[in-house]
């Protein structure tokens, strides 16, 4: 067999779902720490309503230090837990809960193969009350649904494995 393969492109795209606004459900915590030492906890979220319901949707982080405060009260509240004084929860009561996201590819590149990966992210500031982003877009003359592409949406092919190999970061 003889074949070229210059030219070929080796960034892995795992994207699926155009940028925009989506109603998720946190399918899946999990507990880590950050590089310093700090707990974190990774929220996988799936799409709760729409067209791509019950697709994977991202992998997000909450911070519990001082430097993550912001960020992770934001999340909290978006998904309805009062965050206005001290909170004591537990990850499972995360499970279930919806809000409405920011999605926006990222690139990067791999630490162990080097290649370049190109993934959904949430945005710093992408976490609103569940079905307040498809409000305010409807009240600012956007048509269709949430992430702007409506029912008829190109979707790609790169779905998360079913048997749980999904490529999480956390």
């Amino acid at each position: 067999m003889r074949y070229d393969f210059q030219g070929t492109d080796m960034r892995q795209d795992f994207t699926n779902l155009a940028p925009g606004w989506y109603t998720i459900a946190v399918h899946e915590v999990r507990e880590g720490r950050t590089r310093e030492g700090e707990p974190r906890w990774g929220l996988k979220l799936l799409v709760a309503e729409g067209a791509y319901t019950g697709r994977y949707a991202a992998w997000d982080g909450m911070v519990w230090s001082e430097r993550g405060a912001r960020r992770t009260r934001q999340v909290l509240e978006a998904l309805g837990v009062d965050a206005s004084g001290v909170v004591d929860i537990e990850p499972s009561a995360l499970l279930g809960r919806t809000a409405d996201v920011q999605l926006a590819p990222e690139e990067y590149e791999h630490p162990v193969t080097g290649r370049v990966e190109r993934r959904n992210r949430v945005t710093y500031d992408g976490w609103a009350s569940a079905g307040s982003a498809r409000a305010a877009l409807a009240g600012a003359g956007a048509a269709g649904s949430v992430d702007g592409w409506g029912g008829e949406g190109e979707s790609c092919a790169h779905e998360c494995p079913a048997d749980g190999s999904d490529p999480a970061p956390f």
